[in-house]
């Protein structure tokens, strides 16, 4: 069984002895797991728009999935755009991790189906909120 370690304080990943930096989710929108196991993968998700116009709607690239405890398949990582480097090494992402985008494809290609994730670290509730403006919580209805 792979696994997988997602640092929330150091702002790293590592997978199969190999460190990649991250952005953590904004203490408002946290993963709001500990542990989980990655249920799907796909190059492409789209996320629709939400209520309040706050977060980057559309398409997120080399997108981990898991499935959480109210069993919605949900966003576990994706690549940052290049316009999002600055939350590399930041807690400001909506409710995901964020992968430097030279790092996307090359972590996408590394954590494999049925990875055991440990999350530590970080302001993650183990009860996030409901909250509309966190965009990369919202359930993922599969690659489109």
């Amino acid at each position: 069984m792979q696994q997988v370690l997602i640092d929330l304080d150091t702002h790293t990943l590592t997978v199969d002895g190999r460190s990649f930096r991250i952005g953590a989710p904004s203490p408002q929108c946290p993963i709001g797991e500990r542990a989980v196991t990655v249920t799907a993968k796909y190059p492409v998700v789209n996320l629709a728009p939400n209520e309040i116009g706050v977060g980057r709607a559309g398409s997120r690239n080399w997108a981990v999935t898991f499935t959480d405890h109210n069993h919605q398949q949900r966003l576990l990582l994706f690549e940052l755009t290049a316009a999002d480097l600055p939350g590399v090494g930041a807690d400001h992402i909506f409710g995901a991790v964020g992968v430097a985008p030279a790092s996307g494809k090359p972590v996408y290609d590394a954590v494999r189906l049925g990875a055991q994730v440990h999350i530590k670290g970080g302001q993650q509730s183990e009860e996030p909120p409901s909250n509309s403006a966190c965009i990369d919580r919202q359930p993922v209805k599969g690659g489109h």
